[in-house]
């Protein structure tokens, strides 16, 4: 199998019309569940013919798609555009763009919405329609429609000025949660889709997870372990609520969350306060803190494997699936039988590709969590 070609096509960001294909070096891009992710790269402008094209690029109102050979790899906005001249005389245009799940962070909820016994599905396809209602602020987002089987009451003020973004990542958040993610394709008449998946209780498949091993594809590792973002017991705080017109009260505090089998197995306690500062209702508020309890409990270890694509099933839209890591070395050596000492399964959470061009070739970085 040979090396990947990649393309990276222009369009306007409301309509999608072609603005130009334009060659692009030092790229590297990542996709992340939950939340947006990020590309850089550089325009190189030889002449002033690919000056002009590349002048038609225009931050804020342009939309960027990465195809791997003939498939869409990385779909956003590019938000920071950069010309720069060197003591050489070598002019070349920097470009830095964000997935679609950006524009979520741009878009304020200016007006109040109140959900009772809503599935929490049905409360962001609401939001993202109250996004997308008017054109100017219509991205064509598209969605599945079931819904998840958990029913949540949520009430958002259109005075907290929050982003549809940050409303919908405290949602997903929660005990209960959900994953999302807006994932771009091509469908079968060549249209460029923005596809918001939901997962519950979260996306990405385990029957068939993705091997890598070491020796073999697995080029670096860093197994972060972090016991300063981790805790032992957990409450979150809310709004200061005025219930008598006069000074704000003390802020609304949750329940605290003890992680009762880390300090029953010898931990000391360690207390972690989330703020909330836009939740009013004290059950949203133990639900913000159960579901820090979840993912913040002891020492957050965080797996980041280096690999070659070439030869794997692996693709940005696999986020969520199961990565199968075996790895033989001086950490981890290997038994008497040969066998590999780290065998274990994680999850996909975040995906870091760097693409082939001239000089270098593809890799990718995979940001794993415990299964």
């Amino acid at each position: 199998m040979g090396t990947p070609s990649y393309r990276y096509l222009f369009t306007d960001l409301l309509t999608d019309a072609a603005i130009d294909v334009l060659p692009m070096s030092g790229v590297s891009f990542d996709c992340r569940l939950n939340e947006p992710g990020a590309l850089q790269g550089t325009i190189p402008v030889p002449n002033s013919g690919l000056g002009l094209r590349a002048s038609k690029i225009i931050e804020g109102r342009t939309a960027l798609w990465v195809y791997r050979d003939n498939e869409i790899w990385w779909g956003g906005i590019v938000w920071i555009y950069r010309t720069r001249k060197d003591g050489n005389g070598i002019i070349v245009a920097d470009v830095q763009a964000a997935t679609f799940e950006s524009y979520l962070a741009r878009r304020i909820l200016r007006v109040d919405k109140t959900y009772t016994a809503t599935d929490q599905f049905a409360i962001v396809r609401s939001l993202i329609d109250e996004m997308q209602i008017t054109s100017n602020g219509n991205l064509g987002i598209t969605y599945d429609t079931q819904n998840a089987g958990v029913v949540r009451d949520r009430v958002y003020s259109g005075t907290a000025a929050k982003s549809y973004g940050e409303i919908i990542q405290e949602l997903s958040a929660v005990i209960g949660g959900f994953d999302f993610g807006i994932f771009p394709y091509e469908d079968a008449n060549g249209v460029r889709v923005k596809r918001l998946r939901l997962g519950y209780p979260r996306l990405g498949q385990s029957v068939t997870p993705h091997p890598f091993s070491s020796p073999g594809p697995i080029l670096a590792y860093t197994w972060h372990r972090d016991a300063t973002i981790g805790g032992t017991s957990f409450q979150a705080r809310g709004a200061a609520l005025n219930v008598d017109g006069g000074q704000a009260d003390e802020p609304l505090m949750s329940t605290i969350y003890p992680a009762q089998g880390y300090l029953d197995g010898g931990w000391p306690l360690l207390d972690i306060t989330n703020d909330y500062s836009a939740v009013e209702v004290a059950a949203t508020l133990n639900e913000h803190a159960q579901g820090d309890r979840v993912q913040q409990t002891g020492s957050v270890i965080i797996p980041d494997v280096t690999v070659r694509l070439i030869g794997s099933t692996l693709k940005p839209t696999n986020l969520g699936d199961h990565v199968a890591i075996k790895i033989s070395d001086p950490w981890w050596p290997a038994g008497p039988d040969g066998s590999p000492a780290l065998n274990k399964t994680y999850r996909l959470i975040g995906i870091t590709v760097t693409a082939a061009d001239r000089d270098t070739p593809e890799t990718a970085d995979l940001l794993l969590e415990a299964v």
